[in-house]
């Protein structure tokens, strides 16, 4: 099935999404350092009973990506995901999620429930467990899978180092991450940089540099939200080396509706590129997707 590029404005910024297939929407949301193309081995899939939307998040990409870090808040990137709902035309979406999209994906869930029909949640955190485990409980193994938040903090580092020698850093990082590297071709890998040349990583940095503000707020009791209540899925690639698996577990406290929880073996970080088989078999499952 074919897909279209198109650019819609939503929440006053200008985005580049891939959109192919008719009927329900549904909204892919990728992760850092990711782009829309992270959604490649699911387009195919979802575009045969959905219209499927894959956006370029804010900061990636062909998207805006504005230079202040107050553009990266919870609540603005919650925004985004309403605004792109609205931008074509639909009144609520399913969800697919990964890293930092679903960690806006499980949030929005929480805040405008009535907008969400089913939500794919896959190796990510919900910034009051992450609080919980970091900040109170002190987990040396998640303090110290988290050393890249710590990095992304200091100033023009990130965005200086990256880039350098064809993004050679960031390629060791993101294999550093996989279990099954094999996902990641030379032209995989191309496609990849030739987005991250167009926008550069500011942005997707600046996810960081906002999330600290969201810390304070839970720290503060502020970071108010209610309850999921549609059915979640919960896809995890079980080697990840960014994320204890424990914060996948314990989505389900937070969740009223229907809750499954699928472990993929011998899998990292980033679990819908390494395994788009097993990952694609549970997305038709649970969103009802006739495959044969």
């Amino acid at each position: 099935m074919e897909s279209e590029s198109v650019f819609v404005e939503a929440n006053g910024i200008k985005f580049h999404c891939v959109t192919a297939g008719e009927g329900p929407l549904c909204l892919c949301l990728h992760g850092f350092p990711e782009t829309h193309h992270s959604w490649r081995n699911q387009v195919p899939l979802l575009a045969s009973a959905f219209k499927v939307v894959v956006p370029d998040m804010r900061g990636y990409g062909r998207t805006d990506a504005p230079r202040r870090v107050a553009d990266y808040r919870l609540p603005i990137l919650m925004k985004d995901v309403k605004g792109l709902i609205e931008a074509f035309g639909y009144k609520e979406a399913v969800i697919v999620s990964h890293d930092w999209g679903a960690v806006v994906a499980v949030h929005y869930a929480e805040t405008y429930p009535e907008t969400v029909s089913k939500l794919v949640w896959a190796n990510a955190l919900h910034l009051v467990d992450y609080y919980e485990m970091v900040f109170k409980r002190r987990d040396i193994r998640q303090m110290l899978k988290s050393w890249y938040v710590t990095m992304n903090q200091v100033p023009g580092l990130t965005e200086y180092l990256a880039p350098l020698g064809n993004f050679y850093m960031l390629e060791r990082l993101l294999k550093l991450y996989a279990v099954r590297k094999e996902a990641f071709t030379p032209e995989v890998m191309e496609q990849w940089k030739v987005t991250l040349r167009q926008s550069g990583l500011r942005g997707g940095v600046n996810y960081y540099r906002a999330g600290l503000w969201a810390f304070r707020e839970v720290a503060a009791g502020r970071l108010k939200s209610g309850r999921i209540e549609c059915p979640v899925k919960v896809i995890w690639g079980e080697t990840d080396k960014a994320l204890e698996t424990e914060l996948g577990y314990v989505i389900e406290a937070h969740v009223d509706g229907e809750f499954d929880f699928h472990l993929i073996e011998r899998c990292g970080h980033w679990v819908q590129q390494e395994a788009p088989e097993e990952f694609n078999e549970q997305l038709a499952d649970f969103l009802d997707i006739k495959t044969t």
